[in-house]
């Protein structure tokens, strides 16, 4: 298995993971309507 790098196209999914673990691991999307 390799990892590679992130990159600019990976930043979309990045802010994705963030906001929908953004409340203590559960989906913060209400935080930041």
């Amino acid at each position: 298995m390799e990892i590679r790098s992130a990159g600019p196209h990976d930043r979309d999914a990045l802010y994705d993971i963030c906001i929908r673990t953004a409340d203590a691991g559960g989906d913060g999307c209400h935080l930041y309507a």
